[in-house]
């Protein structure tokens, strides 16, 4: 079982490899994930699990950042997590926006 608010629905754990998609089940008022290929079974991440996945997204952000000067907020769009753009970097003083490459 992934959580308690998941106890109706049929669940598993991640294996590594699996691309997930956010969904809402049937029988739950709460979303959670699934395998693209088994839209009604939770997939449950182990403790961690999502952080890796946010850290693998942001790797080398954590690592230019701190070197950028003046960037407010870092703003990840569904393009960064599939890979096709990078992050857009908001510079609050400057009252504009750089792109990542």
């Amino acid at each position: 079982m992934c959580d308690y608010s998941l106890h109706l629905v049929a669940s598993r754990p991640a294996k590594i490899g699996d691309k997930l998609v956010t969904t809402k089940f049937n029988n739950s008022v709460t979303r959670g994930f699934a395998a693209v290929d088994e839209s009604t079974v939770a997939v449950c991440l182990l403790p961690g699990g999502l952080r890796s996945i946010v850290e693998a997204i942001l790797l080398d952000t954590m690592f230019d950042l701190p070197s950028l000067d003046g960037v407010d907020k870092v703003l990840i769009s569904q393009q960064v997590v599939e890979g096709s753009a990078g992050p857009l970097y908001m510079h609050a003083a400057r009252g504009g926006s750089v792109r990542a490459t």
